[in-house]
């Protein structure tokens, strides 16, 4: 059953009542739709969240937890371990989450900036793949390639806006396999290295 808790707790540090709240097997799909339209999140997540000083512009939020059952546009992917934090005065989203299943090996460590300060980067992802199925990335790339399939290796960072996004690094890919949309012609990758760089 679907439980959502949220209580009231006088403050460590303040002299401010703080908001714990609890959620237990929540559908994701209930309200990501709501957030992300581009792709479909589902799942059951559960933890605990705590909002300090809630009515402060120094306010924070940080929430442990994991999501399961989980699946990414029709793909099955299993248990997530995840963290988020987020501060209001510098707008800063840090997000941590961690995959440890069958095909859908990784480690994700986000930084979202809400307030698109000229500063500091709106998106900072950092990605560390062990032997990861890459079909997720169809969606992605679908306007070239389809029929994409194979396994990767290494790390991969994704940085700045939404329309200008660099990725960066060292991908190795193997039994990978995809087909030219416009030649309708499929390729096989038994093994290569892929090296994203900045600016080519």
């Amino acid at each position: 059953d679907q439980q959502i808790l949220v209580t009231t707790h006088p403050s460590a540090t303040g002299n401010w009542n703080d908001v714990h709240i609890d959620l237990k097997k929540i559908n994701i799909g209930d309200f990501t739709s709501y957030l992300v339209k581009s792709d479909r999140f589902e799942g059951l997540l559960s933890g605990s969240g705590e909002i300090a000083n809630p009515l402060s512009k120094q306010s924070t939020f940080n929430f442990s937890g994991r999501a399961d059952q989980f699946r990414l546009n029709n793909d099955s992917v299993g248990k997530l371990d995840l963290k988020a934090g987020y501060e209001r005065s510098t707008g800063l989203v840090n997000a941590h989450v961690n995959s440890d299943n069958k095909n859908y090996h990784f480690d994700l460590n986000g930084i979202f900036n809400t307030l698109d300060s000229a500063n500091i980067q709106p998106i900072n992802i950092s990605t560390t793949f062990n032997d990861t199925k890459i079909d997720l990335l169809e969606k992605y790339i679908g306007e070239i390639f389809s029929n994409v399939k194979g396994f990767a290796s290494g790390q991969l960072q994704i940085a700045g806006t939404g329309n200008q996004l660099k990725y960066i690094g060292d991908i190795k890919l193997r039994d990978g396999q995809l087909k030219v949309n416009y030649t309708q012609c499929t390729y096989k990758i038994p093994s290569a290295t892929v090296a994203l760089r900045d600016g080519y």
